[in-house]
């Protein structure tokens, strides 16, 4: 089988990540990493033996690469994906897909003009085994359909993100564009809709510069089912959680306690907490690679493609509009 050969375009934290979950990998390999710092680049690529290069031109003609992964600050992500497609590269861009939906809308309109993929990093989300448990109790039927759902986390943010996250202009928003972004792509994927309009309020800054540290909405779906996100990032200690109430019994995730189903009275539960809570973030991270690089082997839609990405981006961006302007808004479709 020939492994799918991709260039990192990226040397912070989370670029390391993806070089770690690749290890061992059969379908894709990392052949060449580049970053705007040029010591950073070279630091990652020893640690993973990787090549190093010194300009994106120079990995691609240097590297036999087959598509990119995009792990830069997100208000960037629209430069990288235009000069890969540019070189027939598909792409896989982190999460947030981009800062605006104008942005995304341009990086979806140069992929396809080159006729190149686009994968956006929130397939790794869905494969914690809890949601994937969730999710086929959700559309088995079983308990009837979604009625309303809720998420939360509390964190300490950004105190461990890096300094462009603490700009709204290079990250797109505070702690509702970074890790509130997981909730929106939940609800979506586990109701089956998309999000069609917001109500939301948001606070900030504290230790951060110009993103809000903490924030709530209330999310209506095309399907009728109403959600709430709150995310609070003023010093707590991170936990994480879901429910959802479905017609006949609820459903509860976090990953302290894994996922339990209420039902008729009876509490069960489904998949055990994580030891240690983030025991399955590798094997996840892994196959959102190993999906990419199967779907540009076999010319197929990877299982999060640009589209979905826009739509998580756009439930975002109404979010703070709401919050700004103190009144329920409609997505942007």
């Amino acid at each position: 089988m020939t492994q799918v050969r991709l260039g990192l375009v990226g040397a912070g934290d989370v670029a390391a990540k993806h070089l770690q979950a690749a290890v061992g990998l059969g379908d894709v390999t990392f052949a060449g990493v580049y970053d705007v710092v040029p010591d950073q680049a070279d630091a990652l690529a020893r640690a993973y033996d990787v090549p190093a290069y010194a300009s994106f031109d120079a990995m691609v003609d240097g590297a036999g690469l087959d598509a990119v992964v995009v792990a830069v600050p997100t208000l960037a992500h629209p430069d990288v994906v235009r000069a890969a497609a540019e070189r027939k590269l598909h792409v896989l861009v982190e999460k947030p897909m981009a800062v605006s939906v104008a942005d995304c809308d341009a990086m979806l309109a140069v992929c396809r003009e080159a006729g190149v993929l686009v994968g956006v990093c929130h397939a790794m989300q869905r494969q914690h085994a809890r949601l994937r448990a969730a999710k086929r109790v959700i559309d088995s039927g079983e308990l009837g359909d979604v009625v309303l759902m809720s998420a939360r986390r509390t964190l300490h943010y950004p105190a461990d993100r890096p300094a462009w996250m603490r700009r709204r202009s290079a990250a797109g928003g505070g702690v509702l564009f970074n890790t509130g972004t997981y909730a929106i792509e939940e609800f979506q994927w586990l109701a089956g809709a998309l999000i069609r309009r917001v109500l939301a309020a948001a606070t900030g800054p504290r230790d951060a510069d110009d993103v809000e540290t903490d924030g709530l909405a209330v999310v209506e779906l095309a399907n009728g089912v109403h959600a709430s996100v709150v995310e609070l990032g003023s010093g707590f200690p991170h936990t994480e959680e879901m429910n959802v109430v479905l017609e006949k019994g609820a459903l509860h995730l976090s990953h302290a306690h894994g996922l339990w189903r209420h039902s008729a009275g009876e509490a069960i539960q489904l998949v055990p907490r994580s030891a240690p809570p983030q025991a399955d973030y590798w094997q996840a991270l892994a196959y959102q690679l190993t999906d990419f690089g199967r779907a540009v082997r076999d010319r197929r839609t990877p299982e999060v493609d640009g589209e979905w990405g826009r739509s998580v981006v756009a439930a975002a961006v109404a979010i703070y509009d709401s919050a700004r302007f103190g009144r329920p808004v409609r997505v942007p479709t």
